[in-house]
């Protein structure tokens, strides 16, 4: 059984929704294109030889349209299994809730830009950059958990789930 399967079995429906996998906007759109090429072929497939052209070679053998209808169905089934479903103005409102509720939890172990960019070990600066970073490793759980709820917010926009929107300048 695998790991995904067994970390479902106990989850409310709710919880095993969330803790699938979403596909992002660029695999979403590549697995569109692929489907719209498998009925493309198909459709060319029902009008074989409707031309004043006559193929020499039988259509059997020159499609397994079994197999590209299969295919096919299985683009749906990822798609429809990898696509998030349109959040209800309620659902929404909850979502963006939890979302603050865990920046405030996890906000203040989060390292600034300055601490991401301090090098130099002898510094007092990379000195308090590491000791942040082995304390966001308590509320890393948190981190993504927000992540999956920034995905299921706004799926389409892959910037909106990244920490660096989050990150204090100073």
């Amino acid at each position: 059984m695998a790991k995904t399967e067994q970390a479902r079995r106990g989850l409310t429906p709710e919880q095993q929704a969330a803790a699938k996998r979403l596909l992002t906007p660029g695999e979403r759109e590549g697995l569109k294109t692929e489907l719209a090429q498998k009925e493309a072929m198909l459709k060319a497939d029902e009008q074989f030889g409707e031309g004043e052209y006559r193929p020499a070679v039988p259509r059997e053998v020159m499609l397994n349209r079994d197999k590209i209808r299969a295919d096919a169905d299985r683009l749906r089934r990822v798609l429809d299994d990898g696509s998030p479903e349109p959040l209800t103005d309620v659902e929404r409102r909850k979502v963006e809730k939890e979302m603050e509720d865990l920046e405030h939890q996890f906000m203040p172990f989060l390292e600034t830009w300055q601490d991401l960019r301090a090098f130099n070990r002898d510094t007092p600066e990379y000195q308090a950059a590491l000791k942040k970073a082995k304390e966001q490793q308590k509320v890393e759980h948190l981190i993504v958990r927000w992540k999956e709820l920034a995905k299921r917010l706004e799926p389409d926009n892959p910037d909106f789930c990244k920490l660096a929107r989050l990150r204090k300048a100073r």
